[in-house]
């Protein structure tokens, strides 16, 4: 959730452990490791360690990457995999929005999305 641009905290209502965001890292690396992953996945796995709750976004991130690795685990192709993990949040949700309004990879339909007003030059 965010009040205007900051991320509201919530409870790991998810349950997620180490073993979770390990799972999660294992299938981001390689060809799916980008920067914006590692740093939702450090923030994650510090949350976890001590205790912090999530930002709905973190959630939003461990559900869609972990039914991603499920699913393609299960021998469906990243493609269609990735479109089914799509639902298991609401459209652009599952990144931090500070780690998108840093990260030029992330264009225009993110930053709208979050509340964020297009880049300059």
């Amino acid at each position: 959730m965010l009040a205007g641009n900051t991320p509201v905290l919530v409870h790991n209502d998810g349950g997620y452990s180490i073993g979770d965001i390990d799972n999660v890292a294992n299938h981001l690396s390689g060809e799916f490791q980008s920067p914006a992953n590692d740093q939702m996945i450090a923030r994650i796995r510090g949350a976890i360690t001590n205790g912090s709750p999530l930002t709905s976004s973190q959630e939003n991130f461990m559900n869609h990457e972990l039914t991603e690795a499920r699913l393609m685990k299960g021998g469906m192709s990243y493609e269609d995999a990735h479109q089914e993990a799509l639902g298991t949040h609401p459209p652009g949700k599952n990144y931090d929005v500070d780690i998108i309004d840093k990260d030029e990879s992330f264009g225009p339909w993110w930053r709208k999305q979050n509340g964020l007003p297009p880049r300059t030059c």
